[in-house]
Parts: structure tokens; C-alpha cells; sequence
């Protein structure tokens, strides 16, 4: 079967629909923000001011910047009612008339019997616009208050500007529970654009329709003829028995989502992420957990440097506070996490391509995120892991090898000591002290955020495929020595 965003007559037509001028909070005149668009190749655009007092209630009239090649479509960020959190609502509304009657929110701030979050996203549906959860994540919208929103056509997959601005652009854990829920929402990615920050030409959806027509772009939305994308672009999708195809061009990697499929949650730092492993789990979803050092032995205070030495510690997500820390600990032990990988990302700290790139000199935000750690990885697991007691050799195994090999379709070439299998060995001296410093590693960073570190244990030998490599820190192996490795699917 092919998907209806391929199958429907028409051609992919590229937009944003979440945008702000200086009607509400952004910084540009809708004119100019029309403009910025339509000059970096987008078809269409929406500007959805906030619907709130403090700014008149706009529907931005963007009728008069439309062109031959570029339309527009009239809507607005709605406003209403608490969540349970004590925040307002943000609701997403695409394709409102002009003279949608507002509610009583004259600010950000709900006031007490105000309409309410769901049935103003039901009287905006009725009206004609299509509907989407703004920012769950941003919002910190819980996935049960969420489906609270009936009226929604959609969930905002990924949101560019609070990706960029606060490392909250996901809508991943609400469009899940949505969609396992049995609820049928479409995903959409947008930009949250105000042009105050690099929030811009970053998330936007390609809607196949006839026409670049609003009423055209506005039915064809709705009917969920369209994709979602932060780069690739998606050429076909069918849907067989046995798994999905995809047609697209680069992409990093693909991920099915939804009852039936697995699922690997990466780089968690907290225990809120922790709990969606194990609401996954209990829901009969097959989902996995990793984790990495920086959340097992870094804190947030390694950021709080004088100078610029805190930009060695950025990452995303963040380390956090000590009790997440051991929240990260008690996952490792208790079977949360199957999974430990190192997330190396080796940014060079000296470097105006590193983490010195003028611009995050000038601004945190811009600092590459990222920090070196593949060489270090493991000791760091063994010393704080098995040598103190908190793991088993069997499950640093498991973590490190085995359960990689498995989920990555290598096994059992890779990640046991059977005959048949590579004979890959790595020989520990788990009595060995040494302290982590940089002038003893061998990645291609110029620091490690590791440095002074002391560790209990250390490889010594490592062997591949049966022939010694390393002895003692001193490489041995001959270029030409690695070999391609070819996946087969999943045995996890």
C-alpha cells in the first residue's frame, strides 16, 4: 500500500506553519518574514501570531505578500485554559478566518473559567483550520494531557526554534501515546520561527496537493498528505506485511515508531526518560535504553567554569544534577538500560571549528555540541561499575558487546566467545590505577573532559579476529587490518 502523502494527485509543495512577526512576539514584519521565505525557497508560509490580548488577538493579514510562486494561509497560536502544570495552552491553528472569535485571554496566563484548551481547539477545528499540539515537549505537556486535545489533526514532531533555543523541539513521547492509543494524528515539523535566534529554516512539512493554493495546501493537510522533514527529502513510502519501504534520499537513519516495532532511546539523562522506557515496556512495546558516561560521572557544575573552559563540558542533552545521576546508576542495574555507548564527538577544544567557533565564543548556545569519550568509555563503566560493586562482569559484557552485537545485527559474529564467531578479545587488568589525562589518548581531540579522572581497571590486550592489536596503549595493528562488516537484521 502506498502512503497517502505519495499517492495523492499533485505535486510536494514546501511550508512552515508555525511562524511570528512583530504582530505578537517575533521581530520582523510579516511582510519581511514573507520575504525571508519565499527567498529561501519556500512555497508557502503561515504566520501564527499569538491569539492573546497583550497583542490584539492577530490573525496576521498576509494576503498581500502573496506571489505567482508563493502563498500564504491565515492562522494563529491559540491560548486558553491551565494545563496541569498551571501554564497556559498553546494550540496550533492553520487556515482560521479572520474573524475567529477570541477567548478571554487577554495574556499568557490562564484566569479562572476561561474556555478551555480542548474545546477551544474544538471550536478552531470546526471553523475550518487544521490542528496540532505546539511544543509538548517545550510545554512539558504529559502524553495522557495531551490526548485531552481531541480536536487535533496533528502533534508538532519536531519544533526548530525550541530545539534551538532550550534542546525541547520533540514531540516523539505525545505522538507515540497518541498513535498507540489508536488515535489517527499526523506529524508535522515546523519552525516556531521569531528571528530572534537561528530558529529559522529548520522544520517544515511538504504537503502534496494540485495546486499551491491555500484552500488546496488547507485540505490536503488535513487528509494527512504530507511529510515532515529536517533535510531529506522522502520520495515514496509503501507499507508491506512484513515492514515499511522508504524511498529517500541521505538520511542518518531510519526509525519505525508504533505497537509491533522497536524502539532505542538514546543518550537518556534523567529518570523522567527512564519512566518513558518503562511505560513503553509495560504498554508491550519492545523499546531499549541507552545511556553514556558524561551522565554517569559529570554533573552540570563541570559547566561552571570561568572562561570558556564550561564548553568542554556541552552536550546535548546535558549532563545533569547528582540525583539524576544516580537515577542514570540505577537504570544501568536494574535493566532500564541494555545499552552503553560512549556518543564520541570529538569537537577539538582549540579550534575556530571546534568548540571556539566564533559564534559560540560570542554565544553559549552555538558552542558544537558534543564532547570526546570513545577511548575512556569503557574504564570509566568498569571503575565506577564493576570495581565499586554496582554492576556485575556479566552485565558490563552484556552492555559494552553483547546486546550491541544483537541489536545490531551482528551477532553472534560479534559479541560472544563462540566457535565460529570472530575471536575478539579484550584483556582487562582490573587492579590497574591510572588517571585519565589527555597526553596518554590517542582520539584525535585535544582534550578529554575526563582529565584527572582516576580509574581502577584497564584494557591491556586487545585482540581481533584473533591477532593482537594493542599491548599496553601501543597499537599494533597494520593499516588495511579493519574489515567492512555487513548487518543482518536485528536479533534482539
Amino acid at each position: 500500500m502506498i502512503d497517502t502523502a505519495f499517492s495523492t494527485p499533485g505535486r510536494f509543495w514546501r511550508g512552515n506553519i508555525h511562524t511570528h512577526s512583530n504582530r505578537s512576539d517575533g521581530v520582523l514584519a510579516p511582510e519581511e518574514v514573507c520575504r525571508r521565505y519565499a527567498a529561501e525557497g519556500y512555497d508557502f508560509l503561515a504566520i501564527t501570531d499569538h491569539f492573546v490580548g497583550r497583542y490584539g488577538y492577530p490573525i496576521t493579514d498576509t494576503l498581500p505578500f502573496r506571489t505567482e510562486g508563493f502563498t500564504t494561509i491565515l492562522g494563529a497560536e491559540l491560548h486558553s485554559g491551565a494545563m496541569r502544570n498551571g501554564e497556559i495552552w498553546h494550540i496550533l491553528a492553520v487556515g482560521l478566518s479572520a474573524d475567529f472569535a477570541p477567548p478571554a485571554s487577554s495574556d499568557f496566563v490562564p484566569v479562572a473559567d476561561q474556555e478551555t484548551g480542548p474545546a477551544l481547539a474544538r471550536r478552531a477545528r470546526e471553523a475550518g483550520a487544521f490542528v496540532a499540539v505546539a511544543h509538548p515537549e517545550w510545554s512539558q505537556l504529559p502524553a495522557d494531557e495531551a490526548a485531552t486535545l481531541d480536536a487535533a489533526h496533528a502533534v508538532e514532531i519536531y519544533n526548530h526554534g525550541c530545539a534551538m533555543g532550550c534542546d525541547r523541539g520533540s514531540g516523539l513521547h505525545v505522538a507515540e501515546h497518541l498513535l498507540n492509543s489508536g488515535r489517527r494524528v499526523t506529524l508535522c515539523a515546523t519552525d516556531d520561527a521569531h528571528f530572534n535566534e537561528p530558529d529559522h529554516f529548520g522544520g517544515w512539512v511538504m504537503v502534496r496537493a494540485e495546486r499551491n493554493a491555500p484552500e488546496d495546501l488547507l485540505a490536503a493537510l488535513k487528509s494527512g498528505a504530507f511529510y515532515s522533514s529536517t533535510g531529506p527529502e522522502i520520495h515514496d513510502v509503501r507499507w508491506h506485511d512484513e515492514g515499511v519501504e522508504i524511498a529517500c534520499s541521505a538520511a542518518v537513519t531510519a526509525v519505525l515508531q508504533g505497537q509491533g516495532t522497536r524502539t532505542s532511546v538514546v543518550h537518556v539523562s534523567n529518570r523522567d526518560a527512564m519512566e518513558e522506557i518503562r511505560a513503553g515496556r509495560a504498554r508491550g512495546s519492545t523499546v531499549y535504553g541507552e545511556t553514556c558516561p558524561q551522565y554517569l560521572v559529570l554533573t552540570a557544575d563541570d559547566m561552571d567554569h570561568t572562561g570558556f573552559d564550561g564548553a568542554k563540558y556541552v552536550c546535548s542533552p546535558p549532563p545533569r544534577d547528582t540525583a539524576q545521576q544516580a537515577a542514570c546508576w540505577e537504570g544501568l542495574e536494574t535493566g532500564v538500560f541494555d545499552l552503553y555507548s560512549s556518543d564520541h564527538c570529538p569537537y577539538r577544544f582549540e579550534d575556530v571549528q571546534g568548540k571556539k567557533r566564533p559564534s559560540g565564543v560570542k554565544n553559549f548556545r552555538y558552542v558544537p555540541n558534543g564532547i570526546p569519550g570513545v577511548e575512556t568509555s569503557l574504564p570509566i563503566l568498569f571503575s565506577e561499575g564493576v570495581s565499586k560493586g554496582r554492576i556485575d562482569l556479566n552485565r558490563f559484557v552484556a552492555l559494552t558487546s553483547t546486546n550491541h552485537a544483537r541489536l545490531y545485527g551482528l551477532y553472534p559474529q560479534k559479541g560472544t566467545i563462540a566457535v565460529g564467531s570472530d575471536a575478539d578479545l579484550v584483556l582487562w587488568d582490573p587492579s590497574m590505577v591510572k588517571a585519565i589525562r589527555q597526553d596518554r589518548l590517542h582520539h584525535g581531540a585535544d582534550y578529554t573532559p575526563y582529565e584527572g579522572m582516576q580509574v581502577t581497571g584497564w584494557p591491556v590486550r586487545t585482540v581481533i579476529r584473533g591477532k593482537t592489536v594493542m599491548v599496553d596503549g601501543t597499537l599494533r595493528a597494520q593499516k588495511g587490518f579493519g574489515r567492512y562488516q555487513s548487518r543482518a537484521r536485528s536479533g534482539a
